[in-house]
């Protein structure tokens, strides 16, 4: 009866040395000697990154993960997407210095969510994908998006909380999550946001108070918040905003008088600095 239950353990003992070797794959000894990950392998990659070398794998990656993740063969338009090994002749993109700077895609049926990929995207400027049907939460991956300068994704159907981490976005110059779903409340975060110029978040499901923290967007020139749930005083803060000259408070359950100064910060005769509700 023994020879059984050697010739079992030997079995068990290759499968498990197979399956360490197995493991090891992706990986190269680095300069000290130890064990290094280098990436996926190729057969890991969706089929047409193997052969694009106008961008970076990475790039392409991200990209066929946002066209899987929001319905892509469905979209109105989707001319050579994943069709070539050039993506930036793909509609909607644009490239820079062999990297993809721009996705412009509004108005065209995109549907579903944004994939956590989009983070992967190292250089891109500018994202637009207004008046579509995106769901779901926006991803924290955002924030990773340094080189970021307009965010604008109103008009979809968002839902979920504003990340915190859009807070990490230095270079964003106009933010814009008008009417979708969004709840929660507005991250102090955002403050941190020292270049932005637009702050849009009209017409979600906000609640709690205006972070004091908005009053360090020494840049900003357009503050929009109406129709939401807010509530709780205006903050002093907006007060010292130097270039604030439009403002939209309408439509909140916001109380307590306007810090002195304010109606002066804002440009005389334009009728968006109504903060009483309505």
């Amino acid at each position: 009866m023994r020879y059984p239950i050697l010739a079992g353990l030997l079995l068990t003992l290759l499968f498990l040395v197979a399956c360490s070797l197995g493991s090891k794959v992706d990986e190269q000894p680095g300069p000290d000697g130890a064990a290094v990950e280098v990436g996926p392998v190729e057969s890991d990659l969706p089929p047409v990154c193997r052969t694009i070398t106008e961008i970076p794998v990475g790039d392409c990656a991200a990209l066929v993960a946002f066209y899987d993740s929001t319905d892509g063969p469905n979209w109105k338009i989707s001319s050579r997407w994943l069709e070539t090994d050039e993506p930036c002749d793909w509609v909607g993109l644009r490239c820079e210095k062999g990297h993809v700077t721009a996705i412009l895609i509004n108005d065209n049926n995109l549907r579903g969510s944004l994939p956590p990929e989009m983070g992967d995207l190292s250089e891109l400027k500018s994202l637009t994908l207004y008046f579509n049907e995106l769901n779901g939460r926006l991803p924290k991956e955002l924030g990773k998006l340094g080189h970021l300068e307009t965010l604008i994704l109103h008009n979809n159907d968002l839902t979920g909380s504003i990340p915190a981490e859009l807070g990490n976005l230095w270079n964003l110059k106009i933010l814009d999550l008008d009417s979708n779903e969004l709840e929660g409340s507005i991250p102090p975060a955002l403050g941190n946001l020292a270049n932005l110029e637009t702050l849009k978040l009209n017409d979600n499901n906000l609640s709690g108070s205006i972070p004091p923290e908005l009053g360090h967007l020494t840049e900003l020139e357009g503050l929009f918040l109406a129709g939401n749930q807010l509530s709780g005083s205006v903050p002093a803060e907006l007060a010292e905003l130097p270039r604030l000259w439009m403002l939209d408070l309408r439509y909140n359950q916001l109380d307590g008088p306007l810090p002195p100064g304010l109606e002066q910060t804002v440009r005389s005769g334009y009728d968006l600095l109504k903060w009483q509700r309505q």
